[in-house]
């Protein structure tokens, strides 16, 4: 059975992936964080029955991105909007290999 665990670190793996020069900081950001970077949140976890031996588990995400400032503490619009697009893309397949498993990955939403 994969757990919410293998689940966070292979988003976490993904990240970094695509960015490897950006640091990826896990549920909380220190008070001088870098830029760009990401902030992954694990939100939420439900888990119901299927059958005797069987679970189904969603669970909820979110990943802040964070891109350059300012002298006024503002980032690009256009910054922002592209790094959100590549992080979106990592699962445009549907699904995410972990371990021996393919998860699906049913929904995806992004904001400014």
């Amino acid at each position: 059975m994969v757990n919410q665990s293998e689940i966070f670190n292979e988003v976490n793996r993904l990240l970094i992936k695509a960015y490897p020069n950006a640091m990826v900081y896990v549920q909380n950001c220190p008070k001088d964080f870098e830029r760009p970077s990401f902030l992954l949140e694990l939100i939420k976890i439900s888990q119901s029955d299927l059958c005797l031996g069987s679970v189904e588990k969603t669970v909820y995400f979110t990943i802040t991105c964070l891109t350059a400032i300012d002298e006024q503490y503002r980032s690009e619009q256009e910054d922002l909007i592209n790094m959100q697009d590549t992080v979106l893309r990592l699962f445009n397949p549907g699904y995410i290999v972990v371990g021996d498993r393919a998860i699906k990955v049913s929904s995806l939403s992004g904001e400014i």
